[in-house]
């Protein structure tokens, strides 16, 4: 058994039997990872409050090889985002990054992508309740892009001809990226990109 200790953020918590809790974590060491944190719901000399949605600090993980759920030996916290608990909005968004997080981060070491993680999360925090919404949504371009799905902005992404920097275009997330004039006639659900 291993022990890591990394920079980690909440993205998802259940509870687990009478006393523990499974939380899903984002890493700088070790990307996204799954732990039991034993007695997390009734022990607050352990873990305290650090373990709330979207809390980040330190945590120590005994890593058990050929295991999807490890240990949480301890969390220390260093921030937490109470803003969220203001706003209805704002919290979804998070709930949307952090999910999308969990869908597209894996076990691999990526301080990139961990900072990337932080760093959106901040925003939305940060962000009024009528920004949430863009502001997220520029989380998770940043964040697709740091994985490696950049959506092209330069050539067609149906028949990859060039697009001028200043043309108005269509942008479909589907064929992901730009659509020349000619490609966008077919296109559902793509939305105007001004130049």
């Amino acid at each position: 058994m291993n022990l890591l200790v990394t920079d980690a953020v909440v993205l998802h918590s259940l509870d687990y039997l009478e006393s523990s809790r499974i939380l899903r974590l984002a890493t700088r060491d070790a990307g996204v990872q799954s732990v039991l944190a034993r007695g997390a719901r009734t022990s607050k000399k352990r873990f305290g409050s650090a373990l709330g949605l979207f809390a980040e600090g330190q945590a120590q993980i005994q890593i058990k090889p050929g295991r999807d759920l490890h240990t949480l030996a301890s969390f220390d916290v260093v921030r937490v985002r109470p803003t969220y608990a203001t706003d209805l909005g704002r919290f979804t968004a998070a709930s949307a990054f952090a999910e999308c997080v969990l869908r597209l981060v894996h076990e691999e070491n990526a301080p990139r992508v961990y900072q990337h993680v932080v760093n959106g999360l901040d925003a939305i925090a940060a962000s009024t309740p009528e920004q949430s919404i863009t502001v997220t949504l520029g989380a998770l371009w940043r964040l697709v892009s740091e994985i490696g799905f950049t959506p092209t902005l330069v050539l067609c992404a149906e028949c990859h001809a060039h697009i001028a920097t200043d043309d108005d275009t269509m942008f479909s997330h589907v064929a992901g990226g730009v659509l020349c004039a000619r490609c966008s006639v077919g296109a559902s659900g793509a939305r105007r990109l001004p130049g």
